[in-house]
């Protein structure tokens, strides 16, 4: 439901460069309900307590499409805006037993580099 949600909202935001200002991974993980490659880079929100909040570090609007595709049981999530970045590349997630680490370096027209990273770490793996 709603932390599915957020995941998707989550994800695409951070591969496009955009400040996550606030979240948080789920305490356990179930394969069952969500894409291997997805893990490690899900999001939770627990009302009044955690939220996904990303900030617009554009200098221009930034658009949300969503596209589903109900045959294939698929939803398409696009973060269309003017980026900052000329590239941005995602490591594969470091893993540490039930805690992994993924880096993202954004690379600014002038060369400069700016990484950063999201940790998440699970109590248990379904």
């Amino acid at each position: 439901g709603l932390c599915g949600s957020a995941t998707v909202f989550f994800t695409p935001s951070w591969e496009a460069g955009l400040e996550i200002v606030e979240r948080r991974g789920h305490s356990s993980y179930y394969l069952n309900l969500y894409p291997e490659e997805s893990l490690w880079r899900d999001a939770t929100i627990f009302f009044g307590q955690t939220d996904v909040i990303m900030r617009n570090n554009t200098e221009s609007p930034v658009l949300y499409y969503v596209s589903d595709d109900p045959v294939a049981k698929e939803i398409t999530l696009y973060v269309i805006g003017n980026s900052p970045y000329v590239e941005i590349t995602i490591d594969d997630p470091i893993v540490y037993g039930n805690s992994a680490e993924s880096f993202r370096h954004m690379t600014l027209p002038d060369g400069t580099v700016v990484t950063d990273s999201i940790y998440t770490s699970y109590a248990r793996i379904y």
